[in-house]
């Protein structure tokens, strides 16, 4: 892929870095799923991990087939923000 030099979701200048998070929640008999991914600042990265990853914590879980994707969901999240610990915010 090829690295951009603005931030896809706030536009800012800033470094980025391509990362991708899940979230997931959970009803009864099915589930809505939502995925943001693309080049983002560190802001953003910050902000969209929290988010998605609070919502596939308490939501995430209630329904059959989200009891199996919320921990999947919620693992991929921590290993695509791993990385990012370390980058600069501008």
């Amino acid at each position: 892929m090829k690295r951009n030099n603005k931030c896809q979701s706030c536009g800012s200048g800033s470094p980025t870095r391509y990362v991708e998070f899940n979230q997931n929640i959970g009803y009864l008999v099915r589930r809505s799923h939502e995925k943001i991914s693309g080049w983002l600042c560190k802001k953003c990265i910050n902000r969209e991990f929290y988010k998605k990853t609070a919502i596939t914590l308490f939501f995430g879980w209630w329904g059959v087939i989200s009891a199996y994707v919320a921990p999947v969901y919620l693992v991929k999240n921590f290993i695509n923000f791993i990385p990012t610990i370390g980058m600069a915010k501008k």
